[in-house]
């Protein structure tokens, strides 16, 4: 394996520069697709398993763990039927039980449609952004 090492990369017109750190900032240091009802990842990129903790609950543990716990994460989901309300209603997942940790997150969908209660996701998906 070769290590290139330089200061700053730009484009081909050379208009757009980023420095090694930026670029380091700057990219995402783990996420995942997965099924909450199957508890099955679909893709994901330093995930090194999931735990399904309840209904509409995971534990995400990463790869190689983060510096520190004050990451940045967003979360989407996807239901596309809950029974009695309409289809296609978003998830909305949020941390559950604990705060993050270097080397795992906590999560868990609640339904907006279904009086907060706890729904496993069909197309749940976590992005988080950081230090490592």
């Amino acid at each position: 394996m070769s290590t290139l090492k330089v200061n700053a990369i730009q484009d081909a017109s050379g208009s757009n520069e980023s420095t090694a750190a930026q670029i380091e900032q700057g990219r995402a240091k783990a996420w995942i697709r997965f099924d909450m009802g199957s508890a099955t990842i679909n893709n994901s990129y330093n995930v090194s398993s999931i735990t399904d903790t309840g209904q509409g609950r995971f534990t995400i543990t990463w790869t190689t763990a983060m510096a520190d716990a004050n990451y940045a994460y967003t979360f989407g989901g996807h239901n596309p039927y809950v029974t009695g309300h309409s289809p296609n209603m978003h998830g909305i997942l949020t941390t559950h039980l604990a705060a993050p940790q270097t080397t795992k997150m906590f999560v868990q969908c609640f339904h907006p449609q279904t009086s907060g209660h706890s729904s496993d996701d069909p197309r749940a998906s976590v992005i988080v952004m950081g230090d490592q």
